[in-house]
């Protein structure tokens, strides 16, 4: 039987093998794409990419709008110390 340590032992390593694997093929797509297309390119795409998908992942969850806010009280002590 499998205690609770163990399970989110087993998610971390799945979650590091596909972290090192997306990062291998956005390599690897990028030295394919190095001969037909400029650097900049390139570039604005792959990080286009990585934006999409973790606003995917962030959207699955539903943190978006808990990412966006703030604690009402500090942004108003720091909005009276600068005036």
């Amino acid at each position: 039987m499998r205690g609770a340590g163990q399970h989110e032992t087993l998610i971390g390593i799945a979650l590091m093998v596909s972290a090192v694997a997306g990062f291998a093929s956005i390599d690897a797509s990028a030295k394919f794409l190095s001969g037909t297309m400029s650097p900049m390119l390139i570039v604005a795409v792959r990080y286009l990419v990585s934006f999409v998908i973790v606003a995917a992942f962030l959207a699955a969850r539903r943190d978006i709008v808990g990412l966006m806010r703030t604690a009402g009280r500090a942004c108003r002590s720091c909005a009276r110390s600068a005036s």
